[in-house]
């Protein structure tokens, strides 16, 4: 299962990037995006616990843009 579209608390999420890389394994995930608002923070932070893991983690940033658009970045 891949899920490409989660956040952390280093934007608007509730879950620390580490905590989504540990939740991701309890559910069978084995491929992961963290896409926080206009930060790779999660990604960085989560990086060690997805190798450690076994989870393939994205690289990926939720932009945005004027007039309430946001374009995901993969």
């Amino acid at each position: 299962m891949i899920d490409l579209q989660v956040r952390s608390h280093c934007s608007i999420g509730y879950r620390s990037p580490k905590q989504l890389i540990l939740e991701a394994v309890e559910r069978g995930v084995s491929m992961l995006a963290i896409t926080d608002l206009d930060t790779v923070d999660g990604y960085r932070r989560a990086l060690k616990a997805a190798q450690e893991n076994g989870i393939r983690l994205i690289p990926a940033v939720e932009i945005t843009c004027l007039e309430g658009v946001a374009i995901l970045g993969y």
